[in-house]
């Protein structure tokens, strides 16, 4: 059975190869890519998304464009829905509304990407625990968190703590 040190140097061979293939399309490497993610992922369960971008020698996914894209999106997004609820309650609430929409959307695409897959319910319970904070601070600090937090479970832990001081 491979160790850790085994598939660290063939994982970050392995994307090398991948990334560099003179044969295959963009689409093609970023399948491959997956694969390679959700096998080392799948091989040691225990190891945070963070170990496995280092192991594999990836780019953090915060740091892609396709990650600030998602992150941005998401604030957008929030804010669009945030403006639309803000018309009826007023302006300076919408606004508020928005950006902790934005903040949460933003949360959930960094959390999907990094610690996929995750089950529709459990997105869904995440949300639910999400919504009860009010606090856009907080709310963003806790993007931030997501981004570098080590596990799933560590981050629920954390959402959970926040609301149980409230």
């Amino acid at each position: 059975a491979a160790d850790v040190s085994e598939i660290q140097q063939l994982g970050a061979e392995w994307a090398r190869s991948i990334q560099n293939g003179p044969k295959l399309g963009k689409r093609q490497r970023g399948n491959l890519i997956d694969l390679l993610i959700k096998f080392v992922m799948q091989r040691f369960v225990e190891l945070p998304y963070k170990e496995i971008e280092s192991m594999l020698k990836l780019t953090p996914i915060e740091e892609t464009r396709a990650g600030k894209e998602l992150i941005q999106i998401g604030i957008v997004q929030g804010r669009e829905v945030g403006r639309e609820e803000g018309r009826e309650e007023g302006r300076e609430e919408g606004r508020e509304i928005g950006r902790e929409e934005g903040l949460r959307a933003g949360i959930q695409a960094v959390l999907s990407i990094r610690f996929q897959p995750i089950s529709t319910e459990r997105m869904e319970q995440l949300l639910k625990l999400l919504i009860q904070i009010h606090d856009d601070e907080t709310v963003a600090m806790l993007l931030g968190l997501s981004q570098k937090v080590e596990s799933l479970e560590l981050f629920e832990q954390k959402v959970a703590e926040l609301i149980a001081r409230r």
